[in-house]
């Protein structure tokens, strides 16, 4: 079986991305992400869930054309409105004025809304420690698994 380069992953989900209907610049932040996740061995972040990314453009659940806008409310607070389009390029469009605002301050916080599937968290707090700094990163969940003793779906797996 041959195997597949961390290039071509990326190359491919980029342009299955852009045929979909992503940006270029979005395709690409999103295709590094699912390299990334590959190049880790976290097959469920990575080409496992391209197929899911490029149905959710062509539907529509999932906005590829978008420019997220930040904002910074307070000096410590970095906000980001992704307008329904992917997490990955709206959190790289604020992470430049998180890391400032957390050199600034001490402490930040980046938090990232109207964002769709944000992947692994690791994928975000790593770009975080390369700068430096500790990233502590949380995502909603949908509830999907009963509490011990339960019956109703109350918990989330997503950290």
């Amino acid at each position: 079986m041959a195997k597949v380069s961390l290039d071509e992953i990326d190359a491919q989900s980029k342009a299955a991305l852009m045929r979909h209907g992503a940006a270029e610049w979005i395709a690409g932040e999103v295709a590094y992400a699912v390299r990334k996740a590959e190049s880790v061995g976290n097959r469920i972040c990575g080409l496992y869930y391209l197929e899911s990314y490029c149905q959710q453009l062509k539907t529509g659940r999932v906005r590829g054309d978008v420019e997220p806008v930040v904002s910074q409310p307070r000096p410590g607070a970095v906000v980001v409105d992704a307008k329904f389009g992917f997490a990955q390029p709206a959190f790289s469009r604020a992470l430049d004025r998180a890391v400032e605002a957390a050199r600034s301050c001490g402490v930040a916080s980046l938090a990232v809304g109207h964002a769709h599937t944000c992947t692994s968290l690791g994928f975000f707090t790593e770009k975080i420690a390369k700068r430096g700094l500790v990233g502590l990163g949380m995502t909603n969940a949908s509830p999907i698994v009963a509490p011990p003793g339960g019956k109703s779906r109350v918990i989330g797996t997503n950290p």
